[in-house]
């Protein structure tokens, strides 16, 4: 039985040394989603540079009779593609730069551009080198005027995490590899931070592995002291170097540690009735907790029925609600919460990080205490 449970981790093994192999082979550009546009909505991308700029359909033929743009606007109505107006016969258009990088929508970005019908949509893809797509998110996902140290701790962490994205979108065999939102990271293009620029330049190929494959490098604003490993609903089985046991005791000093928020008894309903509209009043409301603190789900009890709405909602739904770390309070007609944190409490804390910066840690000591287990490694794309 050994024998046979060891033999299955030497395959295992070998198939994620294969697909990194793989990755490694590929993964010069990162194919980043901009936006996904519905055929019942009318779309409208411009695309500007300061140099003439090519268009190609997949058969690699200039699109307009072999002649490049400066300017194009691209609609997409009831189906159907247009290029400045005019009819496109191509389901896939290629955008490439020639000496000037191309705008899309007022931001200027790196690399080419992919529109594509996927599913009935279309698509707007960046297809960028891989470490001109993590200098840019820098500017986004980080903070204003922070040292360098803690950017290059952001720099490999972002690298490890869109590298297994782009695992991941081979494995479904999405289209692009990963979204600009904060459902994955963000980013709005170029930009001249020459502080962040170095961040990237020495952190180059450095990511964190687990089992030879880079890591699901999750990260939030600030952990609110949860410990990751408590929270109940994760998979740490399959993201064990996320399951972090020891407190973040670093960020409680900052600003957004704490938050609350009130809302009148009539804003509260108006808002929570998209998910639960047969609420009509509100007597009491109690929550649910797992070990970690963070709120499972909440119980509203009326005059004679009880609703009940799990935390993940109750995020989507209320826009000031930071994070899942919470008590919540109904006193007359007012609903308070109080919270800890900002954001999903799992991984690197940047606030956390900030902070053991000024205490003397470095880049490598903050990664090595956010993601437990993990493995320095050099990434050759």
């Amino acid at each position: 039985m050994k024998s046979k449970k060891n033999c299955m981790k030497l395959v295992f093994k070998f198939l994620f040394i294969c697909a990194l192999l793989q990755l490694q082979a590929h993964a010069q550009t990162v194919k980043v989603l901009l936006a996904e546009a519905k055929p019942s909505e009318t779309t409208l991308w411009v695309f500007k540079s300061g140099e003439q700029f090519n268009v190609q359909s997949p058969n690699t033929k200039k699109v307009g009779a072999q002649k490049n743009f400066s300017n194009l606007r691209i609609e997409f109505i009831n189906h159907q593609i247009y290029l400045n107006g005019k009819i496109c016969r191509y389901d896939q258009l290629k955008l490439n730069p020639t000496t000037a990088p191309i705008s899309a929508n007022g931001n200027l970005y790196n690399g080419s551009f992919i529109i594509k019908k996927h599913k009935e949509n279309l698509l707007l893809i960046n297809q960028v080198e891989l470490e001109d797509y993590i200098c840019s998110v820098l500017k986004t996902e980080s903070w204003p005027g922070w040292p360098k140290e803690v950017n290059k701790a952001f720099a490999i962490a972002s690298r490890s995490y869109v590298l297994a994205q782009m695992l991941q979108a081979r494995k479904c065999k999405l289209p692009y590899h990963i979204k600009n939102s904060n459902y994955h990271q963000t980013y709005s293009g170029l930009h001249s931070d020459a502080n962040l620029k170095l961040a990237v330049l020495e952190t180059k190929d450095v990511i964190l592995g687990y089992q030879n494959e880079p890591i699901l490098a999750m990260f939030d604003s600030c952990c609110g002291g949860v410990i990751p490993a408590h929270i109940e609903g994760f998979d740490f089985q399959k993201y064990p170097y996320l399951a972090r046991k020891t407190r973040c005791t670093h960020c409680k000093l900052v600003k957004i540690y704490s938050w609350q928020v009130a809302y009148s008894d009539l804003e509260f309903k108006k808002i929570i009735k998209s998910a639960l509209p047969n609420i009509r009043t509100i007597k009491k409301i109690a929550t649910e907790k797992d070990k970690a603190g963070t709120v499972k789900s909440l119980i509203i009890h009326g005059h004679k029925e009880s609703h009940a709405i799990d935390a993940r909602t109750m995020y989507a739904l209320f826009k000031d609600i930071k994070s899942f770390s919470y008590s919540i309070y109904y006193n007359t007609d007012t609903i308070t919460l109080d919270g800890t944190g900002f954001g999903h409490h799992l991984g690197l804390c940047q606030w956390g990080a900030r902070e053991m910066i000024n205490k003397g840690y470095s880049h490598r000591d903050i990664l090595n205490f956010y993601y437990p287990g993990v493995k320095f490694m050099r990434f050759k794309g």
